[in-house]
């Protein structure tokens, strides 16, 4: 245990040198990469998950967008969130539809990217809450969506990468921790070496 308190507590300051924190430096450093290496499993595998379901039932173009309903994601919370807040990575590799209008009416194609300039509002507009809020601005579960063709290539290579699994994040969080108690000990043996 006392091993452990003086890697966490491991600074020059103590054998006489420059007040560092490098123990502390060295854990938060490994927590960020951990907490990196989860969102990023979590945002790659939200972005395989709605790609399989485009490709699955062939949405390609404006004509064959399909509601997450239909593509069975309306249920799935993370696929959720990540088209409420227009991530980017999504945004790439899909665009949505308006789905209102008549059946036979041309639907007017809406890119997440350019969507989020007219969402901005201007100086002095107040953004509109509630009931009272415009019919223009929906929801994710009432638009309806197909892949983007330019990024067709890339989402194939995407797919046929398979989905991150939890196996896989847990493994890169266990190689980090090794890293880190690995950089710890050595560093806890080689600076009183060096400083004295």
């Amino acid at each position: 245990m006392q091993f452990f308190k003086d890697m966490i507590t491991l600074n020059p300051k103590d054998l006489g040198s420059a007040d560092i924190p490098i123990g502390l430096i060295l854990l938060c450093f490994c927590v960020g990469m951990i907490a990196a290496t989860v969102v990023i499993s979590l945002t790659n595998a939200t972005v395989y998950r709605v790609i399989k379901a485009l490709s699955r039932h062939k949405c390609t173009d404006a004509a064959s967008a399909k509601g997450l309903k239909a593509l069975g994601l309306a249920e799935d919370r993370w696929v959720l969130r990540a088209l409420k807040r227009e991530k980017p990575i999504l945004g790439r590799y899909i665009s949505s539809v308006s789905g209102e209008g008549a059946p036979n009416a041309p639907i007017a194609v809406t890119q997440e990217s350019a969507q989020e300039s007219e969402d901005l509002p201007t100086e002095g507009d107040h953004a509109p809450e509630g009931e009272n809020a415009p019919a223009a601005e929906k929801s994710p579960a009432e638009k309806k969506y197909f892949l983007t063709p330019e990024m067709s290539d890339r989402a194939k290579e995407l797919l046929s990468r398979g989905e991150v699994g939890v196996l896989q994040t847990v493994g890169y969080c266990a190689l980090l921790l090794l890293l880190y108690f690995g950089i710890a000990a050595a560093l806890t043996w080689l600076l009183p070496a060096l400083l004295s």
